[in-house]
């Protein structure tokens, strides 16, 4: 996709151009383009955070690389109606706005599927009465601030994956929504697209791997 075309609007361009910007800064930035981009395009279809509206597109995205790592970095755009936003154009055209941004990890091993948020004090009334949060008795801080759920055909593995290292690494962060599928990890802020955001969850993604070797 071409920012260029008009599909998102241009503060939103610029201030994505500044994200890369800030991420250029420490790390070697490269344009993920032609097949590998429609390969993951497709890839993230299976990815219930990639999918939050009615209509999602991937914009643009791009290797970050550092001491021999590398990871993902996504710009997605959602739909509003221009009629929602206020504007008047032809046949309700949407809107691209509202750009997010997340990174994906290959964590190199299948730690089954995991949906991991904030907790909320609903999440913890619900809990009582129905159990389906993996809990981890010997990070209680974590238990105490994420909500960590998979289904009951993943919770054995996805449980003994989870080492004392990742789960302290995601620990220090306080308001990641972090997606498993097999191997690899998608990891977002809630609507946010700043250069500081994409640092830190550059600087996590990239904590994240180095724990992977311990």
């Amino acid at each position: 996709m071409d920012l260029e075309q008009g599909m998102l609007k241009p503060k939103y361009v610029e201030l994505h151009r500044n994200c890369l910007a800030a991420l250029q800064e420490k790390y070697t930035v490269e344009k993920i383009v032609n097949n590998h981009f429609t390969k993951l395009e497709n890839f993230l279809e299976d990815y219930y955070l990639y999918r939050p509206y009615n209509i999602q597109m991937l914009l643009e995205a791009h290797w970050i690389r550092q001491d021999g790592l590398k990871v993902v970095h996504c710009l997605i755009a959602t739909d509003k109606l221009s009629s929602e936003l206020g504007e008047e154009v032809e046949h309700e055209k949407p809107v691209l706005t509202d750009p997010y941004q997340f990174f994906l990890i290959d964590l190199k091993k299948d730690y089954g599927k995991a949906l991991i948020r904030p907790e909320t004090f609903g999440d913890k009334v619900f809990e009582v009465l129905i159990q389906q949060e993996i809990d981890f008795p010997e990070h209680p801080g974590f238990s105490d601030k994420y909500y960590f759920y998979t289904d009951e055909d993943n919770k054995e593995k996805t449980r003994a994956a989870m080492t004392p290292e990742i789960l302290e690494t995601i620990y220090q962060y306080d308001d990641l929504t972090i997606q498993i599928v097999r191997n690899i990890m998608l990891v977002k802020r809630l609507r946010r697209i700043t250069p500081e955001d994409c640092q830190e969850l550059a600087a996590f993604s990239f904590q994240l791997k180095a724990s992977l070797k311990k």
